[in-house]
């Protein structure tokens, strides 16, 4: 699996071209969340549509992207449970 993220590339003639730039290779789990989740009562996002768990903590934000089995995924939010740095649970949603 690849982090990308929106970075400003210089264009050789002075200028700047925006594009997705490999910022990490990661191993990790990609699983599809359940429908029905009730958002007002958990943190999961309504538009969230799978969910990525890493071992250790790593440079991911909101707005990358994840490219993992021909699939790119918007990365929508990241947690760090009880702040202990022993994993991240990262919400997703599928590109169309």
């Amino acid at each position: 699996m690849e982090i990308e993220r929106f970075t400003s590339v210089p264009n050789g003639q002075g200028g700047y071209t925006q594009e997705w730039t490999v910022i990490a290779q990661i191993n990790g789990t990609i699983d599809m969340l359940q429908g029905g989740i009730n958002t007002d009562q958990q943190k999961v996002k309504e538009d969230s549509t799978h969910i990525l768990i890493v071992i250790g903590t790593l440079d991911i934000k909101q707005g990358d992207r994840v490219r993992a089995f021909d699939k790119a995924y918007d990365v929508q939010y990241v947690d760090d449970p009880l702040n202990m740095g022993h994993h991240l649970e990262i919400e997703l949603k599928v590109r169309g």
